[in-house]
């Protein structure tokens, strides 16, 4: 994808996709093989997605959160930036998305569990048992194809 048409300092949002339910041997293979096909099968806009593996402590306790899942880069599409986004870089970076949700419902599928989606720090969905929920699928998906289709 030639993203020469994108306006130097181009705002950039990060789409995180992480796991909400506890981490397996097994899933974390599954997930880092999909993570590493990745770069192979298209050409990403600004760099495929990446692990993030991170643990924190819970404020004030002993307790620490493992972040477990994966993010990528797009420019923004919301205002006022997307105005100013090339209609195929829009499109490019609808295609990656829908291809790490599909990714990411077949592993959900397979292994009964949970992610969750967020657009920086807003949430933007759940999958599920590898079922898309409506703020998925209606909110993101049907919304972002609707603005394709103008």
């Amino acid at each position: 994808m030639n993203n020469q048409n994108v306006i130097p300092g181009h705002l950039m949002n990060t789409f995180y996709f992480t796991l909400q339910t506890p981490l397996t041997d097994e899933l974390a293979s599954a997930f880092e093989n999909a993570l590493a096909s990745f770069p192979n099968r298209r050409k990403w806009v600004i760099d495929p997605p990446q692990l993030v593996d991170f643990i924190e402590a819970e404020g004030g306790t002993n307790a620490e959160k493992h972040t477990y899942g994966g993010a990528v880069r797009i420019y923004s599409a919301l205002p006022p930036w997307g105005d100013k986004l090339p209609k195929e870089v829009d499109r490019s970076h609808y295609e990656e998305v829908s291809l790490i949700i599909d990714e990411l419902k077949a592993l959900s599928n397979r292994f009964s569990c949970e992610f969750s989606l967020q657009l920086d720090q807003t949430h933007v969905g759940h999958i599920r048992n590898g079922v898309l929920d409506e703020s998925v699928q209606v909110g993101l998906l049907g919304e972002w194809e609707k603005a394709l289709r103008k």
